[in-house]
């Protein structure tokens, strides 16, 4: 009896060395970035028991793609996407309820989103999907048509039924160039909306980028021209801490941008609509996508 547990539990060691299973946990606002083809333990459905988790996303040809969620070794989902890649990320949108989901960004050319949802696993092979665009779309859903959202990435979470992405340029204006801000997602009725702020904070890259002005501009005390204002004058160099978009579904419209200025002051810069007769007012302008 002895020999024969011996044997077992040898093979059982021989096996989690050739098929080892990562335990994952994503308590509260954590997010954890799930590889592909990779075994992951982890308890989806707050039963106090781990399920083993594989994520993947099978390309053949140029773009058609099968994104694929298995749990306890069965195939629980597959989706047929015009895409290149997914990202998998294990999330707790809502840490007040028993689930942990697993959030799915498929991505296509130039980075634009070919799907993006997120899956909870309901115990028994069950399960729910949660919604972020469209069937077969590629904007994210929005409660504003002020943004469009095709380029983002997952950039943190709350717990709360709110996440935050880096959104790239959703909003346009050739003076400004490319840029990415914080715009939050929101989670309600199984579907992702993001939502519209005021203004938004930047991050990344361009929230390090150093502008230099081409020409003296007028720096306003708040986002309105109407506002009081000094002159900043061209050659001098700010750093960009919020936008402010001013029209609704407009290509090319004007912009508010916060900004603290190498002087140290603090103010807010109007860059127009796009003009054909107007040669900008930034020395170099962000171009990306």
């Amino acid at each position: 009896m002895k020999r024969k547990i011996s044997l077992v539990l040898a093979v059982s060691f021989v096996c989690a060395l050739l098929f080892p299973a990562s335990a994952v946990q994503a308590a509260g606002s954590k997010i954890v970035h799930l590889k592909e083809n990779k075994t992951y333990r982890c308890d989806l459905n707050g039963d106090k028991k781990k399920e083993t988790v594989k994520v993947k996303c099978t390309v053949s040809g140029y773009s058609d793609a099968t994104i694929q969620v298995y749990v306890n070794g069965k195939k629980l989902l597959s989706r047929k996407r015009d895409t290149l890649g997914a990202e998998f990320y294990l999330v707790d949108l809502d840490k007040k309820d028993k689930y942990k989901e697993i959030l799915v960004h498929a991505i296509s050319d130039s980075g634009t989103t070919a799907d993006f949802f997120a899956f909870r696993y309901r115990g028994k092979n069950k399960k729910s999907i949660l919604e972020g665009t469209k069937e077969r779309g590629s904007k994210l859903r929005c409660n504003t048509k002020q943004l469009d959202l095709y380029r983002f990435t997952v950039s943190s979470n709350t717990g709360q039924n709110k996440f935050y992405i880096s959104a790239d340029t959703p909003y346009s204006n050739s003076y400004f160039g490319s840029y990415y801000i914080k715009v939050p997602v929101t989670m309600k009725n199984k579907k992702f909306s993001a939502q519209k702020l005021s203004s938004y904070k930047t991050l990344g890259s361009t929230k390090k980028y150093v502008y230099r002005l081409k020409y003296s501009m007028r720096l306003y005390e708040k986002a309105s021209t109407s506002s009081n204002s000094m002159t900043c004058y061209g050659g001098t160099s700010f750093h960009a801490l919020e936008l402010k978009p001013v029209e609704q579904n407009k290509d090319e419209g004007a912009l508010y941008v916060k900004v603290k200025m190498s002087s140290g002051k603090t103010g807010w810069l109007y860059f127009p609509a796009f003009s054909q007769y107007n040669t900008g007012y930034l020395e170099n302008v962000p171009g990306w996508g």
